[in-house]
């Protein structure tokens, strides 16, 4: 059985792991400028979750930290129906910034 703390620290992993292969990538694609450019796309993302949330509000944007539980009236039911489909996909997304930033140094090697 998954314990509270665990699932915190999967949650907490994936976060940092998002950032950090964000940055990454985003280091390789404009070089001395990619800190600004992960906190330029966080900062959007956070500003059009809300943005689309006031507009469309039958449209729900995933956030950035795991929703670990399913919580109904400020009580915790239990943990979050799909959560292993949400920490998988979550887990190919944070593999997908550095495995992008490899192939696009390796482009420009070759060139």
């Amino acid at each position: 059985m998954l314990s509270i703390f665990s699932v915190d620290c999967v949650a907490g992993l994936l976060l940092a792991g998002l950032i950090f292969g964000l940055t990454y990538f985003a280091s390789v694609l404009v070089k001395s400028r990619g800190v600004l450019l992960t906190l330029g796309v966080v900062a959007t993302y956070l500003i059009g979750k809300q943005v689309v949330k006031y507009y469309w509000p039958g449209v729900n944007l995933p956030e950035l930290t795991l929703s670990e539980f399913s919580v109904t009236h400020a009580m915790i039911i239990s943990f979050a129906g799909g959560l292993g489909w949400s920490i998988a996909l979550r887990a190919a997304l944070v593999m997908a910034f550095p495995v992008a930033a490899q192939i696009l140094v390796q482009r420009r090697d070759v060139d």
